[in-house]
């Protein structure tokens, strides 16, 4: 059973209407279209604004999951996981540690930490920055 199977994004996405929704839409076909596509015949600038520009996309990629995991947990109840970060784990088979700071740093940027949040979805600090921010905000 694939993730999008087991959370039936595909009859959601025939219900729904969301920018959410469409925008993943629009990014799996965008990845389709990049798929066949070589770098290798790009000039030196267009690789290295290619270079950045992906990262800064995949920061603010980073900050739409996290504010979607901030409000799973019904999710995660209604298929028996623990928490999100359980959830996750189990269907995307990545590292549970890595999912349940995620999870923190999801909650503790949905409730107390917006201007952080901010700049995650900005793509003006990387995940990592977030994590220790908020860390250091909690700290105080």
């Amino acid at each position: 059973m694939s993730m999008q199977e087991g959370w039936a994004v595909e009859s959601l996405v025939e219900t729904v209407s969301s920018p959410l929704l469409a925008g993943v839409e629009a990014i799996e076909a965008a990845l389709e279209e990049m798929a066949g596509a070589d770098p290798l015949f790009l000039g030196a600038e267009a690789k290295g604004a290619l270079l950045l520009r992906l990262a800064r996309l995949e920061t603010r990629l980073v900050a739409v999951r996290l504010r979607v995991m901030a409000v799973c947990d019904e999710v995660a109840l209604a298929e028996g996981a623990r928490d999100v970060a359980a959830l996750v784990t189990h269907h995307t088979r990545t590292e549970a540690g890595a999912n349940r700071r995620d999870l923190a740093l999801a909650q503790a940027l949905d409730l107390r930490w917006h201007l952080v949040a901010a700049a995650l979805s900005a793509g003006e600090v990387n995940l990592a920055q977030a994590h220790v921010i908020t860390h250091a905000l909690e700290e105080l």
